[in-house]
């Protein structure tokens, strides 16, 4: 995946790490709303915090994590550095899961920190917004 193969799509990034439960809990939610509305435009990318400093085991721990709770959304590894820079332009404050979602022109227009009972029902509907909004083509800087 690509941030080219991206353009034009909302996009529901979920920052998380495996051991977590509150990250836990959340993953039906983000199937459920990513089975309801990737048809539709959206996308997801579930970016995880673990780093115990063995590569190897890491993507075990999620390859694990992504048999064990049936997500069929992409995972990734996100290394210090990309997640510090994503919570500084979405001025997040270190909770996770943090949720962003992205509107078809790649701005944050939404963040959820963990979902609190009744907010994917909020998340649902703020999806649905973003993807009635029109597609407005990005300019290229080839």
């Amino acid at each position: 995946m690509t941030l080219r193969s991206l353009e034009g799509k909302v996009v529901l990034l979920d920052l998380f790490a495996t051991w977590r439960p509150p990250c836990r809990r959340s993953v039906p939610i983000l199937v459920d709303l990513y089975q309801k509305f990737h048809g539709k435009g959206l996308e997801m990318i579930g970016l995880a915090y673990d780093n115990s400093g063995d590569a190897a085991q890491d993507r075990a721990t999620i390859t694990s994590f992504r048999q064990e709770l049936k997500i069929p959304y992409p995972l990734a590894l996100g290394p210090t550095m990309v997640w510090d820079e994503l919570k500084a332009k979405a001025r997040a404050e270190g909770v996770i899961p943090t949720i962003l979602l992205l509107d078809r022109q790649g701005v944050v227009r939404e963040m959820f920190q963990g979902l609190d009972p009744g907010e994917d029902v909020v998340l649902a509907d703020r999806i649905q917004k973003l993807l009635a909004e029109p597609v407005v083509p990005v300019p290229r800087a080839d």
